[in-house]
């Protein structure tokens, strides 16, 4: 359909046979330079034309304020389009949502932090765009596509039919792109009628007969009849409509005069205004403002272009100054003491911060400005949070509580701390600056972020679960944080999975009988864990993933215990693959998947940590070491324990396999013998002993772990 649009009267472009081109060198008979085809071009209240579509996203040059050096704010504004999907006849209804972002850069501008906009103060725009199916529009792409245009078709021009026929937006934008010249917004462009122009500025020549801007340019005589009308954030505040003779004069100057340099920032100025009388948006806007600038502060220029485009250019130069000075007058009645702030406002290394205030509390209610008001101090807040370019500085709630604005500018001069809370949604930020620990100025816990900064990240990730984050808070107290600081260092990096198997389950006892295991239960466990020394990323994160529901003790339908986890891990770490809980007929505590022992049913037994500390006492090792006699079938303790280890595989209970493999974990065998006054190996010795007496038989089934240590 595009190969065959492309020669037919709907691209004006095509030149049939016998046909003499415009000066422009359009076909004069094209349909959408005829009456009957113009009529599709509906301008809307600001006499505008939908005839170009932009795509990617624009960069504004950043600002920097002159006392904050290295960080500035730079402002993106992104494009997207949507299709009604139900035709009128031949129209295709478009609609186009303009979204306003803006990004913290660096010194060489590079981006540090990505900044929404307050939808109340940035709303996305709408524009709703009515076309004939067979409707040529210019597509301008920008920086995203630069890397594209070498391999891209070279045409900037589409039918709206391509719209109507894409399905998904991303394919929509692969089309345009390829359709797409990619114009290089980052360099200035001469106005398209300029003779010896780029082949884009030849293609878009087209203008000069569907925007009516445009058709003002060909103009033969002067008139005030208005062409385009800017308003709003266009231009200030101030309404400016330009009109045919201010193209009319514009176009005679460029013709005639030897001023070569006047004449091309004419253009350049007259191109911005066409492009925005075509449907462009911000960008060209700011191009036009400034190219009006750029003439008005050089005197020579100035003076030689004519009176009545000089008048165009004043209205632009001027309009936001003379907006300014009226809300002034506003503030000065209705709010004096924010007032007196307000004009106590510089211009700092080019920053104005009267027009950026003005610009960002534009649509605050007269309650906000009220609450401004009654607490002078926050603009000066305002302006020390735009010189660190922090974007919740539009909060005026933030504004006039100090604890929040003192507590916001603490983590933000921190890099690493800003770099994760400045891109998460702003009731998520403040759901964690503002937990008591954090907005009361907690010096452990500021010291600990401020360390290492994993252990925000961890602390959100708990703070911001909502089944996980009472769990946590319990953990600690408002003047203890120790424990939540090591759940978010050791725990806060857990895999996805670990995390929901923190979440509060149900398990099912020996006698059938659902047990909850909760969510507080399973981080107290978590603490109960000596901080690994080696693997420290792998022990912490499999700590967290073997819990209930998926693992758990049937024997006493709770978590395995600490040292037993441990034994899990370390198998893992030292024959290789990885540890699921047994199903079915399956014998032990883990089923192994990968690595030395693959599809094999281990069974780990060992000791704590703690057991060095409980020897001490006279009365426990007895007790803890128990007996065992086949004869007498006395099991008992942790002697016991092995030789019921051993029977899973001589003895299974009915309906269960085999166990393939018992695994003695020896690690603190060593440290109980020394708290009870022995040899090193003195309690590892005891235990070979005893299994080589009793189980000899067993050896090829038996995996001493940490034997060596």
């Amino acid at each position: 359909m595009y190969k065959i649009w492309k020669n037919s009267k709907y691209d004006f472009r095509y030149i049939p046979s016998g046909i003499t081109p415009t000066g422009e060198g359009t076909n004069p008979n094209a349909f959408f330079q005829t009456s009957e085809g113009d009529k599709y071009y509906k301008p809307d209240g600001d006499e505008k034309t939908f005839a170009t579509f932009e795509f990617g996203t624009i960069d504004l040059p950043p600002q920097y304020p002159g006392d904050s050096p290295g960080i500035g704010l730079s402002q993106q504004i992104e494009n997207n389009y949507y299709i009604d999907k139900k035709l009128d006849n031949e129209i295709v209804h478009i609609t186009r949502v303009i979204t306003n972002n803006f990004r913290s850069v660096n010194q060489d501008g590079v981006y540090i932090g990505n900044e929404v906009g307050d939808p109340k103060s940035w709303p996305a725009q709408k524009e709703h765009m009515y076309l004939h199916l067979y409707q040529p529009v210019n597509i301008v792409g920008y920086k995203d596509y630069e890397d594209l245009k070498d391999v891209l078709p070279k045409d900037p021009i589409m039918p709206a039919f391509v719209y109507y026929y894409c399905e998904e937006y991303d394919r929509l934008k692969d089309i345009n792109a390829a359709w797409s010249l990619g114009i290089d917004v980052s360099t200035e462009i001469l106005l398209f009628f300029v003779s010896g122009g780029a082949s884009v500025i030849k293609d878009l020549r087209y203008l000069k007969y569907a925007v009516k801007i445009g058709k003002a340019l060909r103009a033969t005589a002067a008139s005030n009849e208005a062409v385009l009308v800017l308003r709003g954030a266009e231009v200030g505040f101030e309404v400016i409509t330009i009109t045919v003779s201010m193209c009319f004069y514009a176009m005679n100057y460029i013709a005639t005069t030897s001023n070569s340099e006047a004449a091309k920032q004419l253009a350049n100025l007259f191109f911005w205004l066409t492009m925005l009388g075509a449907g462009a948006t911000l960008y060209a806007r700011t191009k036009a403002t400034k190219a009006a600038n750029k003439i008005a502060s050089n005197p020579a220029l100035y003076n030689a272009v004519p009176n009545e485009v000089k008048s165009l250019i004043d209205k632009l130069v001027g309009a936001e100054a003379a907006a300014i000075t009226a809300i002034k007058g506003s503030l000065h009645s209705k709010y004096p003491k924010l007032y007196d702030k307000f004009i106590e406002l510089s211009n700092i290394g080019g920053v104005d911060f009267q027009k950026i205030f003005l610009n960002e509390f534009s649509k605050a209610n007269p309650d906000l400005f009220k609450k401004l008001n009654d607490y002078p101090v926050s603009i000066d807040n305002w302006k020390s949070l735009f010189n660190m370019a922090i974007k919740d500085r539009k909060d005026i709630d933030l504004l006039i509580n100090q604890d929040q604005y003192e507590i916001i500018k603490k983590f933000y001069i921190e890099p690493p701390l800003r770099n994760i809370l400045e891109p998460l949604e702003y009731t998520k930020r403040w759901s964690i600056l503002n937990d008591p620990h954090i907005i009361n100025g907690n010096a452990t816990l500021f010291n600990a972020f401020k360390s290492d900064s994993s252990i925000l990240k961890g602390w959100m990730r708990f703070q911001l679960d909502p089944e996980l984050a009472d769990a946590f808070k319990k953990m600690g107290s408002p003047t203890d944080v120790d424990k939540l600081i090591i759940l978010s260092k050791r725990y806060g990096k857990a895999s996805d999975y670990g995390y929901e198997m923190l979440r509060t389950c149900t398990v099912i006892n020996k006698e059938g009988k659902s047990i909850i295991i909760t969510a507080e239960n399973k981080m107290k466990r978590l603490l109960e864990f000596p901080e690994a020394t080696h693997n420290v990323d792998y022990y912490n994160n499999r700590r967290v993933e073997l819990n209930p529901p998926d693992f758990y003790d049937g024997a006493t339908a709770s978590t395995y215990r600490v040292h037993e986890t441990d034994s899990f891990i370390n198998v893992e770490l030292t024959y290789g693959g990885k540890a699921f809980p047994p199903t079915g007929r399956q014998n032990g505590d883990i089923f192994m998947q990968g690595g030395i022992y693959h599809n094999k049913t281990l069974d780990p037994l060992g000791i704590t940590h703690k057991h060095r500390n409980l020897v001490l006492n006279p009365k426990f090792y007895p007790k803890f070491l128990g007996e065992y006699d086949l004869a007498t079938k006395v099991e008992e303790g942790f002697l016991g324990s092995i030789a019921g280890h051993f029977n899973k595989i001589s003895n299974p209970i009915t309906g269960k396999d085999a166990l393939n493999f018992v695994v003695i974990d020896y690690k603190y065998f060593d440290e109980m013998s020394i708290a009870m006054g022995q040899p090193s190996d003195y309690f590892k010795n005891f235990i070979d002993q005893f299994i080589s007496l009793n189980f000899s038989h067993f050896n090829n089934k038996l995996i001493k772990l940490n034997y060596a240590n």
